[in-house]
């Protein structure tokens, strides 16, 4: 029991684009690919205007309960209610910022650890450092590859 979180990377992969050149609609291979790498037939999707939106394991965290307070407040309107909560990369950014500028100047001030039951340590100890500076470098790289991303927490 406890605390246990996820984040995940959205992507949509197009069916097909519009060739300006032969004023034609190509199918990308890149979507034949993933259907294929699913096991689904071609014949099951209409080739055109269709779209497949995939979710990316990125990081998952145990009772970082900083982090999770952190999306709470800033994703899900304050409801702690372990559902799934769309993060568009403005918000990734802000709380990027925000690690930055707490491990730069040890400061917690900005990302406060947040009570719960099986929430784990509201401590500012090793543990919490090292939730952000593993959020920091797990997350900041991948802001851009994205076009938004999912949070979601079970306690």
């Amino acid at each position: 029991m406890g605390l246990d979180m996820w984040f995940w990377g959205n992507k949509t992969v197009s069916s097909s684009t519009f060739n300006t050149e032969t004023g034609t609609i190509e199918t990308k291979q890149e979507f034949s690919d993933l259907l294929n790498s699913l096991n689904v037939p071609d014949t099951q999707v209409n080739s055109h205007f269709s779209w497949i939106r995939i979710q990316i394991p990125l990081i998952t965290w145990r009772k970082a309960n900083a982090i999770h307070g952190w999306f709470v407040q800033n994703c899900q309107d304050g409801i702690d209610d372990c559902r799934y909560a769309y993060v568009s990369q403005e918000q990734l950014q802000e709380l990027i910022d925000l690690i930055k500028e707490a491990l730069a100047n040890k400061d917690s001030s900005s990302i406060k650890p947040t009570e719960g039951f099986f929430f784990g340590s509201s401590e500012i100890d090793d543990e919490y450092w090292d939730d952000l500076q593993k959020t920091l470098d797990t997350l900041e790289p991948l802001i851009s590859e994205y076009e938004g991303f999912t949070y979601s927490s079970s306690w």
